[in-house]
């Protein structure tokens, strides 16, 4: 049930940040990734701080909204990920690169699932919840090291930056 209101509530956020991130009435005239790199950056924050939130779940409903807030973090990664992943595809190269992506991260999310069950075991959940908060941070800082290629540039170089974007 949890994981159900989980999925519902991303697939919802995820059209609606895609929406937004595609039909800026400035990405008219500006094209750059710095609009997907900023809800990359600020969702992947978000969804890293919410396993700490299951440390200090008591009551049933407390998931329930953990869960939510994941969704929406993880609403905002995605269609910023799939955008940036999209224009960077090699030409002719495309099916063979969403394969690698697609490997990637299932058996990224097979090996997390096993050592997160070797952790919890041996461990305990609370360790396993701050370890994986701490990955999740970590993620947040390697973020810092693309974003200069990720630069707004205007379509026109007669155009000013626009201000909000620095």
């Amino acid at each position: 049930m949890v994981i159900a209101l989980q999925y519902k509530r991303q697939g919802n956020m995820i059209m609606e940040s895609g929406l937004w991130n595609s039909k800026e009435s400035w990405q008219v005239l500006y094209h750059g990734e710095k609009d997907d790199y900023y809800f990359i950056l600020i969702g992947t924050f978000i969804a890293s701080l919410t396993p700490l939130g299951f440390i200090f779940a008591s009551l049933p409903w407390h998931i329930y909204v953990i869960q939510i807030i994941f969704a929406i973090a993880m609403a905002m990664v995605s269609p910023g990920w799939g955008g940036i992943f999209v224009r960077h595809i090699d030409k002719g190269k495309e099916a063979m690169t969403w394969s690698f992506a697609g490997s990637a991260v299932g058996i990224g999310a097979g090996v997390a699932g096993i050592i997160g069950g070797i952790v919890a075991k041996f461990v305990g959940f609370t360790p396993l919840f701050i370890g994986v908060s701490i990955l999740g941070i970590i993620a947040c800082f390697l973020l810092f090291l693309i974003s200069k290629d990720l630069i707004l540039k205007p379509k026109d170089p007669s155009l000013p930056l626009p201000k909000i974007f620095g």
